[in-house]
C-alpha cells in the first residue's frame, strides 16, 4: 500500500498528546475517499486521504492563498488484500480526527460511512462513532470535533475552492480533503482567506516529492 505523507509521526498528527514532541493546536481535518467497483459490481475502497489544518480559534486570524501550510496522509491500496489495512487505517484517523480536531469535514460523507463499515470484517470504532456524530451534527457533543457537510452545510455565500481536472494518483484525494479543510474552517470564521485558494498549487508544492513518479491501478 502507498503511504503518501509529509508528517513526522502520520499515526499522531494531533501534537504533544499523542507524541513527545510538537506543540498541540487547534486543527481542522478533512477527508475524502476514492472507490472502484469490483468484479461483482460491488464498490470497494481503493483510496483515502486526511488532511489537517492548524486553525485560530479567533476571527482575528488572516490567512493568504499563497501560503496555507497543511499536513496530510494519503492511502492507496495497490491490492485486494490490502483493503483490511486501509479500513483499519482510515478507522483510526477517524478517530482521532473526531477526539481532537476542532473540525472533521468532508463532502458527503454521509455515503460513505456505512459503505466503509460494510466492508470490515471487524468493528469499526471511529467509523461508528463519527458515523453517528454526522448524522447528529447539529448537535456537537462536548469536546469533540464539529462535524461540517461541505456540500449539505454551506450557506449560498459559501463557496469551496475548484479541484484541478489533471492530476497524479492521490493528488486529487490530498486536493478534495484540503477544500473541505479550508472551506469547513471557512464557513465556520476559524479562519479568513485573503485571495483566492488555488488547491492545486497548494497540493503541488507540498506533496511534490511524494506524487512525483506514483503511478497506480486499482487493485
Amino acid at each position: 500500500m502507498r503511504d503518501l505523507h509529509n508528517l513526522d509521526w502520520p499515526e499522531a498528527p494531533f501534537g504533544a498528546d499523542q507524541r513527545p514532541f510538537g506543540k498541540q493546536a487547534p486543527t481542522a481535518a478533512g477527508f475524502a475517499f476514492e472507490w472502484t467497483d469490483s468484479d461483482a459490481g460491488e464498490r470497494r475502497l481503493v483510496g483515502a486521504a486526511t488532511v489537517y489544518l492548524r486553525v485560530a480559534r479567533v476571527r482575528a486570524d488572516r490567512t493568504l492563498a499563497e501560503y496555507l501550510p497543511f499536513g496530510y496522509r494519503c492511502l492507496l491500496a495497490e491490492s485486494p488484500d490490502e483493503l483490511p489495512s486501509l479500513l483499519e487505517l482510515t478507522d483510526r484517523a477517524l478517530l482521532r480526527a473526531r477526539r481532537h480536531a476542532v473540525v472533521l469535514s468532508g463532502a458527503a460523507l454521509g455515503d460513505h460511512f456505512s459503505l466503509l463499515m460494510a466492508q470490515s470484517e471487524k468493528r469499526l470504532p471511529g467509523t461508528v462513532g463519527v458515523e453517528a456524530a454526522w448524522r447528529e451534527r447539529a448537535r456537537k457533543g462536548r469536546g469533540l470535533a464539529t462535524m461540517f457537510d461541505t456540500e449539505l452545510d454551506l450557506s449560498t455565500a459559501d463557496e469551496q475552492p475548484a479541484c484541478s481536472a489533471d492530476h497524479a494518483p492521490g493528488q486529487l484525494l490530498i486536493e478534495q480533503a484540503l477544500n473541505s479543510a479550508i472551506t469547513a474552517s471557512s464557513a465556520l470564521k476559524l479562519i479568513t482567506i485573503e485571495g483566492a485558494i488555488r488547491p492545486h498549487n497548494l497540493v503541488e508544492a507540498a506533496a511534490w516529492d511524494q506524487l512525483s513518479g506514483v503511478t497506480q491501478k486499482h487493485p
